[in-house]
């Protein structure tokens, strides 16, 4: 221990506990500091992941309640869907569930991409995810593909006056430089 009342430090003679060592380097105090520091770091880094992974689980078992009203697998056909819808961004009413989405047997061109949709009611306006199947385009088809009627958004070529399919638009198996006309409601 230390004293000043004289104006000079004077020190005590501290005589050492069985359980702690009586002369503690430098090097070992900073040794102890640091397993100390990387232990509640650990602990720290531990709860984290612990709150996290809970956060997770509870995003997951909400989502698994959600469901896609109307809407049908075209891999286990399970109607609703519930939980991720995946639709495919070409083909006018191709969906799958979570569990279909990366089976290759079923008859879905496995290079078509498919959009996650969460939850359906988020987007109700929007075209790219309602039932394509009804918007039908009588007395259309398509020039490159031949189908007839046109299901889905039909592309018109403002130059040429022809029709594309959504398929077709999409390879670019007419001039690209020519502008279309995006016609989503059937005439």
């Amino acid at each position: 221990m230390m004293h000043n009342s004289s104006g000079r430090l004077n020190f005590d003679v501290v005589k050492p506990e069985n359980n702690y060592p009586s002369v503690v380097s430098q090097q070992n105090l900073f040794a102890t500091s640091a397993d100390i520091v990387q232990k509640r770091t650990h602990e720290a880094i531990k709860a984290a992941t612990e709150s996290n992974l809970e956060i997770t689980d509870k995003k997951q078992e909400i989502r698994s309640f959600i469901q896609h009203i109307n809407v049908t697998c075209d891999g286990c056909s399970k109607s609703p869907i519930i939980g991720d819808r995946h639709k495919c961004m070409f083909c006018p009413n191709i969906d799958f569930c979570q569990d279909c989405k990366s089976l290759t047997n079923h008859q879905h061109d496995s290079k078509h991409p498919l959009i996650c949709i969460r939850d359906s009611s988020l987007y109700t306006s929007s075209i790219y995810i309602q039932n394509m199947n009804k918007l039908i385009h009588f007395n259309t088809s398509c020039v490159y593909c031949s189908v007839s009627p046109i299901i889905g958004i039909r592309y018109q070529c403002i130059p040429c006056g022809i029709n594309l399919c959504e398929k077709c638009e999409f390879l670019c198996l007419h001039d690209v430089s020519h502008k279309r006309i995006k016609i989503i409601l059937p005439e």
